[in-house]
């Protein structure tokens, strides 16, 4: 199958694709067999590519989370330089202000539920 799959690209001048070999678990080659003989995918390169793409996707979803932390790090600390912050000196302190955002946290997602 790759020998035609390759004679085609090379007949219309299209590289050919890269080939890779993968040891996989034997959880992992049942998980592509099941989801081959399901109809899912037509292959087991398909099966490996959608799951690269999930791996590409949430490795660009934990980067723009770790962005958005950093902004909001970086803004934190300057409220906090220009004397914004608040001052929680025992393990009380830190309980009760947990304890306030979440109840405050809980009563914004009631009123936008309702």
């Amino acid at each position: 199958m790759a020998i035609i799959a390759n004679t085609l690209y090379s007949l219309k001048r299209i590289p050919p694709l890269p080939t890779r070999n993968v040891n996989l678990t034997d959880h992992y080659d049942s998980f592509i067999e099941a989801s081959i003989a399901s109809g899912r995918f037509s292959n087991a390169s398909e099966a490996v590519r959608a799951g690269l793409h999930l791996l590409e996707r949430q490795e660009a979803e934990d980067q723009a989370k770790i962005e958005w932390l950093r902004g909001a790090a970086k803004d934190a600390f300057a409220a906090f330089d220009r004397g914004e912050g608040i001052s929680l000196s025992s393990a009380d302190d830190i309980d009760a202000f947990v304890n306030l955002a979440i109840a405050e946290a809980r009563a914004a997602r009631r009123t936008t539920d309702v």
